[in-house]
């Protein structure tokens, strides 16, 4: 299936502006971050929480990415421009992928090669190697990137960021308990790559305000949430790729129209109102 082109006025989108004040990021147009976790040969049976994109969409994916001209950042490039207050480059996306699965070495990363694109893979730190624990009851644990392929990855220019220690869900934990899982992870990780750890993604999305306090303060410089109308500095709004197979909802996502109509007061009002009469 191919995709629907870009017209003419979303082809000559100028790059995003940001401001930082109280923590908050403003778009405007769009930079997507595109969520992954698993790049698997075929998909069959279920895909609970669209854990998993077939190699073949996930190819398709970049090729539409490349074929338009954008241009791939890390978070830690992201979070630079941030800092400086300079505006992103025309079309940048920012390709990112939870947990650190084995196939995101074997899969995604010569696919990333093979198009152009860099990205940032969130790491659990406590589970390297091993297997995916936490996703017993959804589905079967599924082989982690050992060192050595995390390290050759990084070689290649991919970034990489911290997912927790152990995957368990955050807003569940006390704050210390919380605050430990966001910091040992952080600590843990730049002692394995020898290097700053400056991206965070919250497990299962959870993102509550004191999560978010933690994050900061533990010395990450931005952080990951999952689909959302926000786009703060500390929970940023990702695209989930693996759940859009149509044409005109990967546009209307990539491209930040799903999230600009989001954002519309006239659509909220529309919205409220159909809820008023139905």
């Amino acid at each position: 299936m191919k995709y629907i082109s870009e017209t003419e006025n979303s082809e000559k989108l100028a790059g995003p502006a940001f401001t930082t004040e109280a923590g908050s990021v403003s778009a405007v147009p769009w930079l997507p971050i595109l969520m992954y976790h698993r790049v698997v040969d075929g998909l069959e049976g279920s895909n609970p929480y669209n854990l998993s994109i077939s190699l073949d969409r996930f190819e398709m994916q970049l090729r539409y990415l490349a074929d338009r001209a954008y241009r791939g950042l890390t978070l830690e490039e992201l979070a630079g421009k941030l800092d400086s207050g300079d505006k992103m480059p025309a079309r940048s996306v920012v390709i990112t992928f939870d947990d650190g699965y084995k196939d995101t070495f074997t899969h995604a990363f010569p696919i990333l090669q093979e198009y152009g694109f860099t990205a940032t893979v969130f790491l659990v730190s406590g589970h390297i190697g091993e297997s995916s624990s936490w996703d017993a009851g959804k589905t079967d644990a599924s082989p982690l990137m050992d060192r050595s392929e995390i390290f050759e990855m990084a070689r290649h220019g991919i970034d990489f960021g911290s997912h927790s220690r152990t995957h368990t869900s955050l807003p569940a934990l006390t704050r210390d308990e919380a605050r430990n899982e966001v910091a040992q992870s952080k600590t843990e990780l730049e002692q394995l790559m020898g290097r700053k750890i400056n991206a965070f993604a919250y497990p299962f999305g959870g993102a509550t305000p004191w999560l978010q306090d933690i994050v900061r303060d533990a010395g990450y410089s931005v952080a990951c949430g999952i689909d959302q109308r926000r786009h703060d500095r500390f929970n940023l709004s990702r695209v989930d790729a693996a759940a859009y197979t149509g044409a005109l909802r990967w546009r209307l996502n990539v491209t930040g129209t799903k999230h600009r109509l989001r954002q519309s007061p006239l659509i909220r009002r529309l919205k409220s109102a159909l809820t008023a009469i139905g």
